[in-house]
């Protein structure tokens, strides 16, 4: 497929306009909730834009999503396109948007990675594109680690959307509630539940006033990850796995409902859990490496001590035992949990949580720095790309 894929044109037009956004637009994923936050943010700040959703021609098997958006595969001659499609599947995508349609357009590759290098069969693939857009410092090192390709950090959008009123998933009684959120797909290692289960039990053991709400998806799908899962939680009287598909509201009801929210993740690219966690006041417990530490500190949340250690992934999906990855302190992350028993800790560190991902997360600031890359000078672009 990649040898016939079409490549981006070499003298590029000098026009930012029409914005084309393409990516996994129906598909519960977080590339393709990446690539909606930008094209609703886009849209909402007056910004005319267009979305491909490539879903189904790239074959993608994620759960899918209802999502509306004006569509922009017609939309040929000079531009920008923003492809929200990670390497190694960019030739496909452009293979299918068509050498026509990307004649002399701008071509952006937002990409998302969590190990500090990234992987050998994405290094070509930087050919297809003339520049590339990252989410985090984490990811920006991992990409200019790799190519010579110019790189950019435009953190997420994150929308305060309306939510659904989810108070029924926290039990009468409860005087702290934790929530935990992820989904199989995105790797069980690297996402780390068990340290979570792990954490909780260490701070509060069967205590029924405390609370663990693990919220999957997936999980059915990966029966021997589910089992270890299932197993680490055994007959907890103070822990629930939930594993369903939720629209965005409830998911933000959850969070919206819980008092704190716990990612002992081996890393992230981002962290949009987290990040959304913050917007909305809430205490964040997190592995202080990798893309979250760009906004969470021990000023707005918790962060939790970690070692570093070979990327050793059983499942696969992050297999990488020449790089490295964090395996986060049990003990420490039990600490911050037992810390913010106090609901005047809690509060407090929520409204410092709140304060500071408003101003980084924030529809201005994300247009601003979205307005400040896409006009650029083009020549250097080209030259490079």
């Amino acid at each position: 497929m990649a040898f016939m894929a079409p490549r981006p044109s070499a003298r590029i037009v000098c026009t930012e306009k029409p914005i084309i956004v393409a990516g996994f637009l129906s598909t519960a994923s977080g590339l393709g909730e990446a690539a909606r936050i930008c094209l609703d943010t886009l849209r909402t700040s007056n910004i005319q834009a267009h979305g491909i959703d490539l879903s189904e021609p790239l074959m993608q098997e994620g759960l899918r999503v209802r999502y509306e958006f004006a569509a922009g595969s017609r939309v040929s001659g000079p531009g920008t396109l923003i492809l929200f499609v990670n390497p190694p599947l960019v030739p496909m995508a452009l293979f299918h948007l068509g050498r026509r349609f990307i004649a002399d357009k701008r071509i952006i590759g937002y990409w998302h990675w969590e190990l500090p290098r990234l992987p050998h069969d994405w290094r070509n693939d930087a050919h297809y594109v003339h520049e590339v857009w990252v989410p985090s410092q984490f990811v920006a090192s991992a990409v200019r680690a790799s190519t010579r390709i110019p790189v950019s950090v435009l953190p997420h959008a994150i929308p305060l959307r309306p939510v659904s009123d989810m108070a029924r998933y926290r039990p009468s009684g409860v005087k702290l509630f934790v929530l935990t959120v992820f989904n199989f797909r995105s790797g069980f290692t690297r996402k780390n539940p068990l340290a979570a289960v792990a954490a909780f039990q260490k701070a509060f053991g069967r205590d029924q006033e405390m609370y663990l709400l693990i919220k999957t998806m997936d999980g059915l799908a990966h029966p021997t990850e589910w089992l270890q899962l299932t197993t680490a939680i055994a007959d907890a009287p103070n822990i629930t796995l939930f594993d369903s598909v939720l629209p965005e509201p409830e998911i933000s009801g959850l969070i919206d409902t819980a008092d704190i929210v716990l990612s002992l993740h081996r890393s992230e690219g981002f962290g949009l859990i987290a990040a959304e966690a913050m917007m909305r006041g809430k205490p964040v417990v997190a592995t202080n490496w990798s893309g979250s530490t760009d906004f969470l500190n021990s000023w707005n949340g918790c962060p939790v001590d970690y070692e570093l250690v070979p990327a050793i992934d059983p499942t696969g999906s992050y297999h990488q035992p020449d790089q490295i990855w964090a395996e986060p302190q049990v003990e420490d992350a039990a600490k911050a949990l037992r810390s913010l028993v106090d609901p005047g800790r809690r509060i407090a560190l929520g409204a410092r949580a709140a304060k500071h991902a408003r101003e980084l997360f924030g529809s201005s600031s994300y247009v601003a720095t979205f307005s400040k890359l896409i006009k650029v000078d083009m020549s250097s672009i080209a030259k490079s790309g």
